[in-house]
């Protein structure tokens, strides 16, 4: 597990728009609500290395085969006719 202290104002600012190993970790937890698995951190690490921008790190995980399919139509609300019910 990557160790999630919270990053000084210095680590931030040193880090620019770079991810960071916490940056993916929490990208794992937010966005497809779940803890990472070995193979996926093993490849958004290497991302990291190579200073993959947060932008694109965020973008890589909305637009993944796990996430964009809980938005799909059957997810999407259906409206519905509530007659004559008013506030």
């Amino acid at each position: 597990m990557i160790d999630n202290a919270t990053p000084t104002e210095e680590q931030v600012l040193a880090s620019g728009d770079r991810a960071t190993e916490a940056d993916v970790y929490y990208a794992y937890r937010l966005i497809l609500n779940r803890e990472p698995d070995a193979p996926g951190l093993a490849n958004y690490r290497r991302l990291v290395s190579e200073g993959i921008p947060v932008k694109r790190l965020v973008a890589s995980f909305l637009n993944s085969n796990e996430f964009c399919p809980k938005f799909t139509e059957e997810s999407t609300p259906t409206p519905i006719d509530l007659g004559d019910i008013r506030s």
